[in-house]
C-alpha cells in the first residue's frame, strides 16, 4: 500500500492511496487508486520478470482517458517508475522517477 500527499496551488491538498493485489481468476495485478478528489482507478496488467506493467481506460470529463505505469525493480529496495497519460487520444502527461522503499522521489 502506498499513501502520498501532495500541494497543488489551484487544488490544495491532493491525497492518494495505492493498493497493490493479484486476481488469480484473472491471473493480473491490479493497483487500485483512491483520491480525496473522489477520482477512483483501477490499474491492471502483468508482471514478468522485474517489470510490473498496469493500465487504466476510462472517461474524464466525458473523454477517453487511459493511463499506463510500468514499475521496474532495479534492486533489493530500488525501483524506476514511468507513466504516461492519454487524454482524448494525445499523450497529455508523463512521468519518470527512480526512488528507494521508504523514500520520496
Amino acid at each position: 500500500m502506498n499513501i502520498g500527499k501532495l500541494d497543488i496551488d489551484e487544488l490544495g491538498s491532493y491525497e492518494e492511496v495505492d493498493i497493490l493485489g493479484f486476481d488469480p481468476g484473472e491471473q493480473m495485478f491490479h493497483i487500485f487508486a483512491v483520491t480525496n478528489t473522489a477520482a477512483s482507478h483501477d490499474h491492471k496488467g502483468k508482471w514478468v520478470e522485474d517489470t510490473l506493467s498496469v493500465v487504466y481506460e476510462g472517461l474524464q470529463e466525458g473523454k477517453n482517458y487511459r493511463m499506463e505505469i510500468v514499475i521496474k525493480i532495479l534492486g533489493s529496495n530500488e525501483f524506476t517508475c514511468m507513466k504516461k497519460t492519454f487524454w482524448m487520444g494525445s499523450d497529455f502527461n508523463d512521468e519518470c522517477f527512480d526512488a528507494k522503499i521508504g523514500t520520496l522521489p
